[in-house]
């Protein structure tokens, strides 16, 4: 039916031991209803269950729709992180890139038609998505809008300063030429939702549309994120803050006031963490960030300590009404 005409969006998906879900989530792709062609990608990270027969059924079903990447060895125990970025977005050949993990799904037929008219509608806007709702491992749902249900626009600077961020499961952005080429400070990062958000932010806005239902975000135990502790969370995410800051000196100058603001990202993010150790009496951790804090020759240290110090007075009021 499309034959003549060139692949409009491209779906991206990674799984990894995914066999109980990733039915659901490609199901979720074939019932796209669109006047384009798409194509589906998907990233098998050396799965150990059924998941990689189960894609191999759908690949042979959909012959020329799916087209899949199995390792043979798992790369994020390797060290690597970014895997959208080293073996999808560069195979994509989309104008539009649409992602959803394994263990998530879609439930709007119309999802991929809306946002992308949305995009050919809006050359200034460089991405969009839509509400999600939270399921577990079963598919019961634990709830049932995780945002609100009026449309609003992220602006470049919130992206670029990593202030706001989209819903993975409910993405669609346009494919920009970082995608395929990382510059150089960010090929560091660590896990790439937060990188992605950032680059698009030099491209142009985000919308949160409406009228489109809810993704299904997963939470169960064997979500490689959601599933971290906190404090792995924390140290990753100020280490990204940092390869965002690097990129921003380095593609805006030294001087340009976002590589001023993003320190504040970095010490609100710092504070809020180091205020939750103490009210958690979690005082080992509390001070091993201290620790790290003095050993990173990246971070403004003095300044953190005399923002912190600061902050203390309502953090000592919480704390005294928590005992």
């Amino acid at each position: 039916m499309y034959s003549d005409h060139p692949i409009k969006v491209s779906i991206v998906c990674l799984t990894y031991n995914h066999e109980k879900f990733i039915d659901r989530c490609i199901e979720g792709f074939l019932m796209q209803k669109t006047n384009f062609p798409f194509e589906i990608l998907i990233h098998d990270d050396a799965s150990t269950d059924g998941t990689v027969e189960k894609i191999k059924h759908y690949q042979r079903t959909y012959p020329g729709l799916i087209y899949p990447l199995f390792q043979k060895e798992n790369q994020m125990q390797r060290g690597v992180w970014l895997i959208n970025f080293i073996y999808n977005y560069p195979r994509a050949r989309g104008k539009y890139i649409a992602f959803c993990e394994g263990d998530d799904f879609w439930t709007d037929p119309f999802k991929l038609q809306k946002q992308a008219d949305f995009l050919d509608q809006n050359p200034d806007f460089v991405g969009c998505y839509h509400n999600s709702m939270l399921v577990d491992e079963n598919g019961h749902i634990l709830k049932e809008k995780r945002f609100t249900d009026k449309e609003f626009v992220i602006e470049q600077k919130e992206l670029i300063l990593a202030k706001k961020a989209m819903s993975s499961p409910t993405n669609m952005f346009r494919k920009i030429p970082e995608l395929a080429n990382l510059p150089e400070p960010l090929r560091n990062c660590i896990g790439g939702d937060s990188l992605l958000y950032h680059l698009l932010g030099f491209y142009g806005k985000v919308k949160y549309m409406t009228g489109i239902q809810p993704s299904a975000y997963r939470v169960h135990s064997g979500g490689v994120w959601s599933m971290k502790p906190e404090s792995m969370r924390f140290e990753k995410g100020i280490h990204n803050l940092l390869c965002f800051k690097e990129h921003i000196q380095l593609r805006l100058g030294i001087s340009h006031p976002y590589a001023k603001e993003i320190n504040e990202v970095i010490l609100e993010e710092t504070c809020k963490y180091l205020n939750r150790c103490v009210m958690n009496r979690n005082f080992k951790e509390y001070f091993k960030i201290w620790r790290q804090i003095f050993q990173n020759k990246k971070l403004p240290k003095a300044y953190i300590a005399y923002k912190y110090i600061m902050s203390q007075k309502e953090m000592v009021k919480k704390l005294w009404k928590k005992i």
